[in-house]
């Protein structure tokens, strides 16, 4: 059975696309996403002041300092629970 992400490790891919700077083509392949779900998951962090615009001609994302905080601790987080954001089973 093949279990989906969790939105913790979504973001978590996200941050790491835009560590160096992205542009959203650049983003979503490696994050294994589609552009609808990525654009509203970008959107989602630059409200929150995670990542920015690094480059406005070809809107190229970059992960600010608070984006890089959130990314280590969000790294050590998943990595203790054992990528346990997943979909829990019912039974």
């Amino acid at each position: 059975m093949v279990t989906k992400r969790g939105k913790l490790s979504i973001i978590l891919d996200l941050l790491k696309a835009c560590f160096a700077g992205a542009s959203k083509t650049n983003i979503v392949y490696p994050s294994n996403l589609n552009f609808r779900t990525v654009t509203l998951h970008l959107n989602l962090l630059i409200d929150r002041g995670v990542i920015g615009i690094a480059d406005e001609s070809v809107t190229s994302y970059k992960a600010i300092d608070k984006g890089s905080n959130r990314m280590r601790n969000l790294e050590g987080i998943l990595n203790e629970l054992g990528n346990a954001d997943g979909p829990r089973s019912s039974r």
